[in-house]
């Protein structure tokens, strides 16, 4: 046995001499391989740890998470989360003033900010929102209108639960409502003197209209659950269509507008019963498709040629039905800015309750925006 073997045996105080042998166990691979077997390694495996490569990145444990556990960091974690969007971040940017609100720039913004710091808010849920500025709650509620937002992505962007969304969404629309459009619009038609004041060129063959009446549709999503399997229902029972009386002045400021009706009902019926005609005095002219023509003793109609080209207070020539379709055309153009606001085209069904002061509103911040009184394009 070779001297450097017997440092293996772990013999101590031990010095071999020429009697000395060691057992032909310790040697299960042949003398020469030297002795491998010893009573202090049996039964031991040596382990050996894998290389690790310092160019590769190291795999991190997969760690099962649970949905609930998921919700709640998630939950905890947007609380400590900053807002993600606040009207100061785009206040300088018209682009995106119109995109999000609909309205033509910050200082419009900010003039509805101030009415409504005038007015005594009352929470739809007896619950004050105060993680979020009044500034911040009047672009949330003009982001649902115009880009009629979910209220899990509203709540994602303001860093708030989605019953602050809906608590501040119905506070808001309520404020507007009595501040733009009780404050402001109801039974506030203008007089024919005062169209005069600015009455664009198309209108000049007619000084005399008092007003631009048409019907718009709206539709309302029927249910909660319907509407978030929208993509697998028929059209029929997603949503129902309903309509409303809207009226607007010749320089394209929508003077007057109705609670909505049932799809069924006709224009007729809707303008006998809306109130539009106890506005009207004699001398007036009503701008109109034939449907709407129930109006008071004196008040006459100029209908639009499209619909009839008979005799509605008094003979039409080829030229009056030109005048009177490129007038009419013109404030439609300007009416039609108003489903702009996307909620309008699907009313989720948990406003269904709010949807005429919805529309009303829309309306009203439809008026805010610039007049097109130039006859171009």
């Amino acid at each position: 046995m070779l001297v450097q073997d017997l440092s293996v045996l772990r013999r101590e105080n031990f010095t071999p001499n020429c009697h000395s042998r060691v057992c032909s166990w310790h040697f299960p691979a042949g003398k020469a391989a030297g002795p491998t077997r010893f009573a202090w390694s049996e039964g031991v495996t040596l382990q050996v740890p894998d290389r690790v490569s310092h160019n590769r990145r190291k795999k991190k444990p997969m760690v099962p998470v649970c949905a609930e556990d998921e919700g709640a960091d998630s939950h905890a974690a947007a609380a400590q989360t900053p807002s993600t969007l606040s009207f100061s971040q785009i206040s300088s940017d018209p682009v995106k003033v119109q995109y999000l609100t609909g309205l033509p720039d910050a200082a419009t913004v900010l003039f509805l900010e101030a009415l409504l710091s005038r007015f005594e808010l009352q929470y739809h849920y007896d619950w004050t929102v105060q993680c979020v500025p009044l500034i911040d709650q009047l672009l949330l509620t003009l982001m649902r209108l115009k880009l009629n937002c979910r209220h899990t992505d509203l709540g994602i962007k303001f860093n708030c639960s989605k019953a602050t969304v809906a608590n501040t969404f119905t506070t808001i629309i309520q404020a507007l409502y009595d501040i733009l459009y009780v404050g402001m619009l109801e039974n506030n038609i203008p007089s024919t003197a005062k169209n005069q004041t600015s009455l664009p060129e198309c209108f000049k063959p007619f000084p005399s209209c008092r007003i631009v009446l048409n019907c718009i549709k709206v539709s309302v999503f029927n249910s909660e659950t319907l509407a978030a399997q929208s993509h697998f229902d028929s059209q029929s029972k997603r949503w129902t269509t309903l309509k409303a009386l809207i009226g607007a002045a010749p320089n394209g400021a929508i003077t007057f507008i109705s609670d909505l009706y049932g799809e069924s009902v006709s224009d007729r019926e809707i303008t006998a019963d809306c109130g539009i005609l106890q506005h009207l005095r004699p001398g007036d002219t009503v701008m109109a498709d034939e449907g709407f023509a129930i109006l008071p003793e004196g008040v006459s109609p100029n209908v639009s040629p499209s619909v009839s080209s008979s005799v509605v207070g008094g003979q039409f020539t080829q030229n009056n039905n030109r005048l009177i379709s490129q007038a009419r055309s013109r404030v439609q153009r300007s009416i039609q800015r108003l489903k702009l606001f996307s909620i309008l085209d699907h009313i989720p069904f948990q406003f269904k309750r709010h949807m005429n002061k919805i529309l009303k509103v829309c309306v009203c911040l439809t008026n805010l925006q610039t007049l097109i009184l130039s006859d171009s394009g």
